[in-house]
Formats: C-alpha cells, structure tokens, sequence
C-alpha cells in the first residue's frame, strides 16, 4: 500500500476509520484489494499503528510478525536489515573497486575515506530513523502537513550513497591520472626503483660485453667489424670535406671565437 493511497488516492485523513479507508481503496483499484491490503487492514487499527505507518513504511507493519504498537521499538528492530542493506551492500562495492588488486595502489589509498564516509552514512540513517519521534504526526490537522518520513529518507538515502560514490570516484579519477591529490613516492620507493634501473643497466652492459667478446673471437666476425669501422672512418672524412659541412664547421667555430672576444672585452673594460 503506497502513500499515495492513504492521501491523494482515497483523500483520506489520518482519523479516517478503518473500513471506510479501505471501502474507498476497493473501489479505486479495478483489481479490488490485495493480500497484503487485508492484513494491513488488521494492523493500522489504532491511531499509533497508523504513526508507525509513516515512520517505518506498509511492508514493516504488514510482514512483522512480533511487532506490536505498544513498542514501537520491535517495528525498528525488523526494520534494521531492510535499512542497513543499501549500506552495506555500497560498503562492499567500495571494498571492491578501492581494492589494489582491482585498481592499483593509486584507488586503495581511497580506501579508509571512502569506507568512513560510507560508515557514517550508515549510522546517520540509522540514528535519524531511530531518534525520528512519530508522534509529530498525531498533532497535524491536514493531509499534506503529514511527515511522510519513510518515503522521505529513501530517497535521501540513495541520494546521499550516490553522492558519496560520486564524489569518491571523482576523487579516485584525479589522483589516479595525477590530476590532484598528487603524492611524492616514499624513500624506500624510489631506491627500489634506481635498483631496478642499475639492475637492468647492468644487464644490459653485460649483454653488450659479452657480444663483444664473442666478436672477438670469432675469426669472420672480427673481420667484419674491422671493416666496418674502415667504412665509417672514410665516410666520416667524406663527410666533413664537403662543402656545406665545411662551411658550417667555420661558422661555428667563427661565432664561438667572437662570443669569447666579446667577453674578454667586456672583462677588460669592466
């Protein structure tokens, strides 16, 4: 049974007696009523039933089977799963995408900010419902001024979730791109990192150390590099008796020879 049905549907006060509420639901739906409608009948008798109506929604007072109006406090009590489960569930979601192994080191360190924020949203919902006083209601004399309070924090509850999800994954976004929150790697890091540098530059040096070695000793292959390096010298010399090589050796030379003496000048004159 939604809120709509108890107001805007059947224009009904909260004082309305039972079976005239329920004449007026039957009539509306085409389907007449439902199940859950028959028992909801048999639990919103009293004025105080109908309160707890507002604060824990048709579900709770319809499917409870141990809640009675004397204390309210058992309606919040088999409440409390259907109320922390959206919580939770975000909890593990968080958990997973702020995992290291999931998203690197760079979303992990998102972890304890995203885990505490969604903690307390939790227990701000859980402290709002608890401390909510239903009474409120019994005092309102017209239809639209009734605290519509269970339908109200379902939205606001998805709402904060989804702003705590967006914010995180806003924030997971800029550091992960090094757009913000941007963190110096510690010391241990970074000589890790230069041992792995040398690491692989030794390596490296070893592999060319031991090519070298094998072309020194192969007979054919020590001729080829001699070669080699007879092509290059007299490619080399080529090169720098062309002309334009030549002249722009001078220039060079020649800028360089006029940049010393004017600063030998100005040293002399200062």
């Amino acid at each position: 049974m939604a809120i709509i049905t108890w107001g805007t549907l059947t224009s009904s006060r909260l004082q309305i007696p039972v079976d005239v509420l329920f004449t007026r639901l039957n009539t509306l739906r085409p389907k007449g009523l439902t199940p859950s409608d028959n028992i909801l009948r048999t639990k919103i008798i009293s004025l105080e039933s109908r309160l707890l109506f507002f604060q824990y929604g048709p579900e709770v007072l319809t499917d409870c089977p141990f809640c009675s109006a004397d204390d309210p406090k058992s309606y919040l009590y088999y409440f409390l799963p259907a109320l922390l489960a959206p919580h939770i569930l975000n909890l593990l979601i968080i958990g997973g995408v702020t995992s290291g192994l999931a998203i690197g080191k760079e979303g992990a360190v998102w972890r304890r900010t995203g885990t505490l924020a969604a903690g307390m949203a939790m227990g701000l919902d859980l402290w709002v419902t608890a401390t909510y006083n239903h009474q409120d209601n019994a005092r309102v004399t017209r239809l639209e001024e009734i605290d519509t309070f269970f339908w109200k924090m379902r939205v606001y509850r998805y709402l904060v979730l989804a702003v705590i999800d967006g914010l995180l994954g806003w924030m997971m976004y800029l550091s992960s791109t090094n757009r913000a929150f941007i963190t110096a790697p510690a010391a241990a890091e970074r000589i890790e990192f230069s041992t792995r540098v040398l690491d692989n530059v030794r390596t490296k040096m070893s592999a060319v150390g031991i090519i070298r070695n094998t072309v020194a000793r192969d007979e054919p292959l020590r001729e080829k590099t001699r070669q080699y390096w007879i092509q290059e010298g007299q490619l080399m010399g080529t090169l720098m008796e062309e002309r334009e090589v030549l002249d722009s050796t001078y220039r060079k030379e020649l800028k360089l020879e006029l940049e010393q003496s004017t600063l030998y000048s100005v040293a002399i004159l200062t």
